[in-house]
């Protein structure tokens, strides 16, 4: 690798892979926040102040349950809370399909 591409990429290809896997999540979550704007705002009809009022119960939630999702982590493993915590995520997200 070049120098400055080195400095940027990280060698151990583990870090590399969570990396480009956090790179993918931010920029899917910065396109879902985005359309949910839009979602909420236009298709069923909620203000500017509901509309951040629901996102922000959104984020609220998502912080809040970092410190639980932690002690699972410890108990039960990291692949495991990651892959039933973005199934339960897809179902939310797929489940806006029903709110009227």
């Amino acid at each position: 690798m070049s120098s400055r591409l080195s400095k940027l990429i990280h060698e151990d290809p583990i870090i590399r892979k969570v990396s480009a896997a956090s790179l993918i999540d931010r920029f899917g979550n910065g396109l879902l926040t985005s359309i949910l704007v839009i979602y909420f705002s236009f298709v069923e009809g909620l203000g500017p102040s509901m509309t951040a009022l629901a996102l922000s119960i959104g984020a609220a939630a998502g912080l809040i349950m970092t410190i639980p999702a932690g002690h699972i982590v410890d108990r039960v493993g990291q692949r495991t809370v990651v892959v039933w915590s973005m199934t339960a995520n897809g179902l939310a997200i797929f489940a806006l399909i029903f709110v009227h």
